[in-house]
């Protein structure tokens, strides 16, 4: 196996540990979210602002992410479907 390609399936398992660490993230905050039907009005008040603070960040952060893998994944593509320079 080619160098390049143990680094290529290095990152791509670091990167889906990462994403299952942050699958275990996300049902925390939603199990800590079940069962606060009886929030008084102060901490309704502070839910809603980490909620909105947080949250808008997070998706950021997952949508910019998600564009840098599509732009990974179409050079590699491209890299793949390359003639080589002895073809030519």
């Amino acid at each position: 196996m080619h160098h390049t390609t143990r680094n290529i399936l290095g990152e791509v398992e670091y990167l889906r540990r990462s994403c299952e660490i942050l699958l275990g993230q996300l049902r925390e905050i939603g199990g800590m979210a079940t069962g606060t039907e009886q929030l008084t009005p102060i901490q309704e008040a502070a839910v809603a602002d980490a909620h909105v603070a947080q949250a808008e960040r997070a998706k950021e952060h997952l949508e910019l992410a998600g564009q840098y893998l599509q732009g990974w994944q179409r050079a590699i593509n491209d890299a793949l479907v390359m003639e080589p320079s002895w073809q030519r």
